[in-house]
């Protein structure tokens, strides 16, 4: 055998593996981005390529073997598409550069190897799995066995000789090569995988372990720390510097029993891989935390301690919530034992789960005695169906239930309102809870207060009766239909006595008694000691016919059997006197109760009053019916007496004054005519005659504007009080006086008057104020108006010679003057005359003064209400 081809080989397979060693050690650590470290593998093992192909193995000149198939297909099979694709290319170029006999074989060869590695590189990614040693070797020998039938590319003289030389050392050679390329290959990958996954797995824990959110910490065998994260910090209230060095069990285990001693002694000897204890941690900054300290040691082979990680989580709120929870359940349960009520919470299924106190008391059982129980097991059969239907109504529909419940108790049935409600808890089934408060005592008070209600009604309906009826007889109708009604009975009537009291007569009656007890039955009344006890306000109660008889017999025959077998009769008293009896009679024994018997007596009460009420109204009505004949005559007698008036004041307008305006007008013509003819006392004679007959003529005057005052109608309007008052000054005032007075006109509130009759009170007011003050030096009037508790108030105010204040009362009446007509002339009626048509109006007049300092006049008028009609 020639060994030329086999050592030929395997030299060029040596290279091939020492050129990759170094290709290991130098490119494949370079940290470079991926598609460039593809780039360049790919220009790497081009140039191994290159090294390998100029230094064959020459068969012959231009037919040489080198190891670049198994490059190739390597390169395909594990590199990909990037690297393979360069390193064909190149080594593809070279072949055809070096030429020679074998230069096709060599560029097929080396296409076909790349090709058939990228091919086998898709298939190992189909499988998803790494390649092995068999799977390497079918893939070479594949690879070479392809190479052998390449050498057909050759002279077909050379191919013979060339396959004979080639044949074995190729098949034998060429695929252990690739297997152990491969091989080299898949170690590299494995270690880069370990490599990176250390590196990650380094990354996390360091990740995790800075950011983690409860505190960590890497301790020595000796418990010292030598690292911790800021979370560890954080809780403990110092730096890691600070925390280097520290010794753990010195910074959270003390002294005590509960300390921890004993089982971080046990994690030293290798007992338990982890322990954890619940402590209070005092900071450096003094305030204290309750934190959560877990351990966990990592050993040796040999078991000794490596290190231990420690990891602590700051429990303080939790702590906090729990004590919280405990309180909030202590105050729960204080709650319910305290409630007055029954109280208990069921599951879905309708088994109690919690009940209070006064529940356990109520069916003498304890709590945890009733818990798992459902209502069939507690109560009786019928009660607890009933309970059970609620139950599940109120679970069924998650609502609230409020309902009243009953149960059998020792003293009767008692009843309960009872509450029910759905728990509703998160993606389950609720529970049910139920408050129960005894209302027994309140329903036995409802009723009684709705009979009372009943009763309060009828009576009001029996008062609403009494108001609206007009008679005595309406009034006893309404009463006893209202009375027998309320109690039910039989029969109720009402008798009347005679002044005597010796006899009684059946006033009213309702129900059918028989003919006895109609409506003008008389009774014989017997002087018996019921009778004393009816004078005395008792009701009387008869339970057989003859008990009734002994005090009202019938005036004629008897009360046939059967009529009644009870009877009841209260008295009615007007102030002393038993002036009757309202009486109740019924078919059934013992039908009257005492409340029966309160309200026979209060209906007599009322009844005795309405009735003297209703006699008294009728004598009202008898006397307003002959009071309204008396009005009738007095109001015409007053129009007679007003016509009578009416004739006097024109006879004393036309015929009384005729004669005094001749005397003065003859008066006046003789002083004219004759003064010279007359000695100087017949002059002053005359003249005396005049003026008395011209103060007579004004006194006339006076007195007819008094009657008119109070005959004439008033034509009520809005008035500028203030403008009349400048109006009349200015129309009484004469130029002398204008110059000599200071007038002043203030402010007055809108009056509603007579236009007329209000000018005459201006003009009275201002001319008396005039007349007192002009003998004044510096005389001054004032006038003005104001409003004071609901009236319009005005005055007129002068600095006169004004009056005495005890005088006061006398101002305003008819001829009264406080000044002789020597000082004053006038006739004592303007101020009544202002009085009076104040009054018509609705006002008032007063005066104060004082002698020498003046005086003041008011009058006030009613403020007009003003509706909205009138508004609009």
């Amino acid at each position: 055998m020639n060994y030329e081809p086999l050592a030929g080989i395997i030299s060029n397979a040596a290279l091939l593996l020492a050129l990759w060693v170094v290709y290991e050690a130098t490119f494949l650590s370079v940290n470079v981005s991926t598609g460039l470290k593809k780039v360049l593998a790919g220009i790497v093992i081009s140039l191994i390529c290159i090294a390998l192909m100029l230094n064959p193995w020459e068969l012959s000149p231009g037919i040489f073997f080198d190891t670049r198939s198994i490059l190739l297909g390597i390169t395909g099979l594990f590199f990909g598409l990037a690297p393979t694709l360069i390193a064909m290319s190149v080594a593809a170029i070279f072949r055809l550069y070096q030429g020679g006999a074998g230069v096709w074989m060599g560029v097929s060869v080396i296409t076909t190897s790349s090709l058939l590695g990228l091919f086998w590189n898709s298939r190992r990614e189909k499988l998803k799995r790494a390649f092995g040693k068999l799977d390497l070797y079918i893939f070479g020998f594949t690879v070479h066995a392809i190479m052998l039938l390449c050498t057909f590319l050759l002279p077909p003289e050379l191919v013979m000789n060339t396959l004979g030389k080639i044949f074995l050392p190729v098949l034998l050679i060429y695929p252990l090569v690739t297997v152990l390329l491969g091989n080299m290959l898949n170690y590299q990958i494995d270690r880069k995988k370990s490599q990176e996954s250390l590196v990650e797995s380094e990354e996390l824990f360091k990740t995790v372990f800075e950011q983690s959110a409860v505190g960590m910490a890497q301790v020595g065998p000796d418990f010292i720390i030598r690292k911790v994260n800021a979370c560890f910090c954080r809780i403990v209230g110092s730096s890691a510097e600070e925390l280097a060095g520290k010794d753990m069990r010195k910074m959270f285990l003390t002294a005590g029993p509960d300390a921890g001693n004993e089982g971080m002694g046990q994690l030293l000897e290798g007992n338990p891989g982890s322990y954890d204890i619940e402590k209070q941690y005092v900071r450096k900054d003094g305030q204290q935390v309750w934190i959560h300290l877990y351990m966990s040691v990592v050993r040796k082979e040999d078991g000794s301690l490596k290190y231990a990680i420690a990891v602590i989580t700051d429990i303080t709120e939790r702590r906090a919530a729990k004590e919280s929870l405990e309180e909030s359940e202590e105050r729960f349960k204080l709650f319910m034992d305290n409630f007055p009520g029954y109280a208990y919470i069921k599951d879905e299924t309708g088994r109690h789960l919690f009940c209070n106190r006064k529940l356990e008391e109520r069916l003498g059982s304890r709590c945890e005695d009733l818990v798992d129980k459902s209502n069939e097991g507690v109560f009786p059969a019928d009660t607890a169906r009933h309970f059970s239907l609620n139950d599940r109504l109120v679970l069924q529909n998650r609502d609230t239930l409020v309902t009243e419940e009953q149960l059998q108790g020792d003293d009767g049935t008692e009843t309960f309102l009872t509450y029910k409600f759905a728990i509703n808890r998160k993606q389950r089934l609720p529970y049910l809870g139920g408050i129960s408060l005894d209302i027994t005592d309140r329903k036995q008070a409802a009723e009684t207060l709705k009979t009372y209600n009943q009763r309060l009604s009828i009576l009001h309906r029996i008062d609403t009766g009494i108001i609206s009826a007009h008679s005595p007889e309406e009034i006893a109708s309404t009463v006893l239909q209202c009375l027998r009604h309320m109690i039910g009975c039989s029969n109720v009537h009402l008798m009347l006595f005679e002044k005597d009291v010796s006899e009684a007569y059946v006033f009213a009656s309702n129900g059918d008694a028989g003919t006895t007890f109609s409506e003008e039955a008389r009774f014989i009344v017997q002087a018996h000691r019921q009778l004393s006890e009816l004078h005395s306000g008792y009701v009387l109660s008869f339970h057989e016919i003859s008990e009734f008889e002994s005090l009202f017999s019938p005036a004629s025959g008897s009360i046939s059997p059967g009529t009644f077998l009870m009877a009841i009769s209260a008295p009615l008293l007007l102030e002393g006197e038993l002036i009757g009896a309202l009486g109740l009679l019924s078919s059934e024994s013992g039908f009257f109760k005492d409340e029966h018997l309160e309200i026979v007596q209060e209906v007599a009460n009322q009844l005795v009053i309405a009735i003297q009420q209703a006699r008294l109204n009728e004598q009202i009505r008898r006397h307003s019916c002959d009071l309204e004949e008396r009005v009738k005559q007095r109001t015409a007698q007053l129009e007679a007496a007003n016509k009578e008036l009416e004739a006097f004041a024109y006879s004393v307008s036309h015929d009384l004054r005729s004669p005094l305006r001749a005397i003065d007008g003859f008066s006046r013509i003789i002083v004219e005519d004759y003064a010279d003819r007359l000695d100087e006392e017949g002059n002053r004679l005359l003249n005396v005659v005049r003026d008395n007959a011209q103060k007579m003529d004004k006194l006339i005057t006076d007195l007819l504007s008094l009657s008119r005052v109070s005959r004439n109608e008033m034509n009520l309007t809005n008035i500028d009080m203030s403008g009349m008052a400048g109006s009349v000054y200015r129309e009484l005032a004469s130029p002398e006086v204008k110059d000599r007075f200071n007038i002043d006109i203030g402010p007055m509130p809108e009056g509603y008057a007579d236009p007329v009759l209000m000018k005459q009170v201006w003009s009275n007011l201002i001319s008396n104020a005039m007349k007192y003050t002009l003998p004044r030096d510096e005389p001054f009037i004032s006038m003005g108006g104001y409003r004071e508790d609901g009236k319009n108030v005005y005055y007129v105010k002068d600095t006169g010679v004004g009056f005495d204040p005890k005088y006061e009362h006398k101002l305003f009446g008819l001829f009264q003057r406080l000044h002789t007509e020597k000082e004053f002339e006038g006739t004592g009626v303007g101020l009544a005359i202002l009085q009076r048509i104040v009054h018509r109006h609705g006002g008032s007049v007063w005066a104060k003064g004082a002698v020498n300092e003046g005086a003041t006049f008011y009058f006030s008028l009613p403020v007009r209400e003003v509706s909205d009609n009138d508004g609009k």
